[in-house]
């Protein structure tokens, strides 16, 4: 069993039997996205893992070597190259072949933004296993490792979210493999844009962008989107962010990192939409959750 050095407040090394990995005690309790640990496991033939209806999200890529992960109704064998998903409340557990150990990089996430994205992209198995066409996911997870590993209390905020990009990043190749990809051949362009916002909520988004990306006019965009959901795409992902917000308000968030986090251009206007679409300010809607002033 991993464990984290209670006290912290940033990033914290250790070294177990062999492994590195780097643990987040956050300090902000943050349930709409987390970083919860993330390391190295070298070869060694006697490696076993087991976890019971698991609390984060699993993200390996193999190395080398190979690897065995098995549940009550499946058992599937990975190895150089491969990249696999074991989804909140995964119940089974891995180990390494005795004769050909793998080496495995990894990630363990947690929060609403993970839950929501495999949801989006419908990943509904316990297991997912891919093999990956180039190095997007291990140099993703990479990143996230030298993200954590020089991370102090100051940078959480923005580790963060860079790691988040990285995570939905992966779970973009996942999406676009063989196995997932034929359940979204059928989606409309109003749809994958909608499963674009959802996606991207913590990015510089703009009309042009979205436009560009489904090889059509700004104006057919807005339409299209409009015709399905009622509304424009701007507005839309306006409202997924103000939706967020609201999380992190009740994750006691200060309101100018949340303004920050969902890349409103300073706080004023982050207040200023959020009234519109809540008819409360940040501040007011804080003050109805916890009733005194942030």
């Amino acid at each position: 069993i991993y464990t984290v050095a209670a006290g912290e407040d940033h990033m914290k090394t250790i070294n177990w039997n062999g492994e590195t990995f780097y643990g987040s005690v956050p300090i902000n309790q943050n349930t709409f996205f987390e970083v919860h640990m993330c390391g190295h496991t070298p070869p060694n033939p006697d490696y076993e893992m087991f976890r019971y209806d698991n609390i984060v999200h699993v993200f390996e890529y193999v190395v080398s070597g190979k690897g065995i992960i098995e549940t009550k109704e499946s058992r599937a064998t990975v190895e150089a190259g491969d990249f696999y998903l074991l989804k909140k409340g995964f119940t089974g557990h891995y180990r390494a072949d005795p004769d050909d150990p793998y080496d495995k990089i990894w990630v363990n996430v947690r929060g609403e933004l993970v839950d929501r994205l495999c949801e989006i992209y419908r990943i509904y198995q316990p297991v997912t296993v891919i093999h990956c066409a180039d190095d997007t996911i291990s140099r993703c997870i990479t990143e996230i490792h030298g993200l954590m590993e020089e991370c102090g209390p100051d940078d959480q905020e923005e580790v963060m979210r860079v790691c988040s990009v990285r995570i939905m990043e992966i779970l973009s190749v996942v999406r676009n493999s063989e196995i997932y990809r034929d359940s979204f051949k059928a989606a409309s362009t109003a749809e994958m844009v909608k499963d674009y916002l959802d996606a991207h909520i913590y990015d510089d988004i703009s009309l042009s962008d979205i436009a560009k990306l489904h090889f059509m006019h700004e104006s057919t965009i807005i339409r299209k989107f409009s015709h399905e959901y009622g509304m424009t795409p701007m507005k839309y992902l306006n409202s997924i962010r103000i939706n967020a917000a609201k999380k992190m308000l009740h994750d006691s968030i200060p309101i100018k990192q949340i303004a920050s986090i969902l890349r409103f251009s300073d706080t004023s206007y982050f207040s200023l939409c959020f009234k519109k679409e809540t008819g409360i300010s940040p501040t007011e809607y804080y003050k109805s959750v916890f009733g005194w002033r942030k």
